[in-house]
């Protein structure tokens, strides 16, 4: 059995894999929809673990005991790997493994416990949903961490993570319609919140989400995209789809495992195989969600640069679509403010010397100056400034 806190159920909607306490009790079912009263239920352990069962062809029906994964398969689950994984064109034997997937039928359909219930409970459910957001909603502020400093209210900036995370999980069991209403439901609530406060804002640190930089990252390029987009004057369409395609450009990583991901020092062949993320990015969003050609390409393009030194094709110039040099700009500004690069950061006006000193080679004169200069420069809030 694999440990997991309260706060990492919050992210599902319909568990993959059973939950026990401390004491082997198991607690819930893997099929179960994950209410606000199971979560309040559970959040009373100290310590809960998590164990996924085998698949099997029907629903457990009024059984005391499920068969357990073997010893083999449990050592498996908890490393985060899968038995079959797909492997790059790279030379290097490294794997990127597929998402474990819920428990699934003959036909391939989800197994839940009421797969079989009429449309009219599941209009039930949805207002069901909303009241079950609201207590996620409290049971995630609790831990979460909030910027003071920002002009983005508490309340929604606990929203957008938490949208965000949901949102993924969709994503990874392949509810890709389900996630998409959800990514929209977050590209609007950014383009309200940020055309409220656009006026409001002096520093880029008072736009900027606190907390995990995997839940964050995304939300943080979002904004500062859509930001961009109101001083750039795009016509709301435009804007839209900036906002979407920032929310999207980092999709790929979705298919790397944890583990590689958090890695503080990476080999040359981990860089390499994580900059296959913009590739794999790309055919998740045209392939499987159907998504217009420009927001593919934000995820394919976001890290190719102005002089071509970027990747994956080292296109350079007007070569790069506008969107996709928006979207890089925006995501590397969050890159050096959460000090996931090689500068040591200490604040946002540190950040903004840094994309001078080597951001002309990367995106466009014009583009770079316009984003330093959308706010004020001496922007000194740091980390503990803005969590006070």
């Amino acid at each position: 059995m694999e440990k997991i806190l309260v706060e990492d159920l919050i992210q599902y909607k319909m568990l993959p894999f059973d939950l026990y306490n401390d004491r082997g009790i198991k607690l819930i079912s893997a099929g179960e929809i994950l209410t606000s009263g199971k979560l309040l239920r559970v959040s009373q352990y100290d310590v809960l673990y998590k164990e996924n069962p085998k698949p099997t062809k029907k629903v457990p029906q009024k059984k005391e005991t499920q068969n357990l994964p073997s010893e083999t398969a449990q050592d498996t689950s908890e490393t985060g790997l899968h038995k079959e994984t797909t492997k790059l064109d790279i030379d290097e034997d490294i794997h990127i493994p597929e998402i474990v997937t819920p428990i699934l039928d003959e036909e391939g359909n989800i197994i839940t416990p009421d797969t079989a219930q009429p449309e009219n409970k599941q209009e039930q459910k949805t207002e069901e949903d909303d009241e079950e957001t609201d207590d996620v909603l409290d049971l995630l502020r609790r831990d979460d961490v909030v910027n003071n400093t920002s002009k983005l209210p508490p309340e929604s900036q606990v929203s957008m993570k938490t949208h965000y995370v949901s949102s993924m999980s969709s994503l990874k069991e392949k509810h890709n319609k389900e996630a998409i209403e959800k990514i929209n439901e977050m590209k609007s609530k950014i383009l309200t919140e940020v055309g409220t406060i656009i006026d409001e804002v002096k520093f880029c640190s008072q736009l900027k989400l606190l907390g995990d930089y995997y839940n964050c990252h995304a939300l943080n390029t979002a904004i500062l995209a859509t930001a961009l987009g109101y001083k750039l004057e795009f016509d709301s369409e435009k804007i839209e789809n900036l906002t979407q395609s920032a929310l999207l450009h980092d999709i790929g990583m979705t298919k790397f495992p944890p583990e590689l991901l958090n890695k503080t020092k990476l080999s040359n062949k981990e860089c390499k195989l994580l900059e296959k993320h913009t590739i794999i990015g790309f055919k998740i969003l045209k392939d499987e969600m159907k998504m217009p050609e420009e927001i593919c390409l934000v995820a394919l393009e976001h890290h190719e640069n102005n002089d071509g030194s970027g990747y994956p094709y080292g296109i350079s110039g007007d070569q790069i679509s506008e969107m996709s040099r928006i979207v890089g700009l925006c995501s590397l500004f969050d890159d050096l403010t959460s000090n996931k690069t090689k500068y040591k950061i200490k604040n946002t006006k540190d950040a903004l010397r840094a994309m001078l000193e080597f951001g002309s080679h990367r995106f466009p004169p014009e583009l770079l100056y316009k984003f330093v200069n959308m706010f004020k420069y001496n922007d000194l809030n740091t980390f503990d400034d803005m969590v006070r």
